[in-house]
C-alpha cells in the first residue's frame, strides 16, 4: 500500500491513479474496515 500511495504522489497525468482506484476501494479499504474492528476491541 506504501508503494502505491508513493507511485501516486508521482502520476502527474492520473493514468495510474485510474489503474489503482479499484485495488484501493476494494482491497485496501476493507483491510482498514478489519483494522478498525480489531483495534476497537482495545477501546471498549
Amino acid at each position: 500500500m506504501l508503494k502505491v500511495r508513493n507511485q501516486l504522489a508521482h502520476d502527474y497525468d492520473g493514468s495510474f491513479a485510474c489503474e489503482m482506484f479499484a485495488d484501493i476501494v476494494n482491497v485496501y479499504c476493507p483491510l482498514f474496515e478489519k483494522f478498525r474492528d480489531s483495534a476497537a476491541k482495545y477501546y471498549e
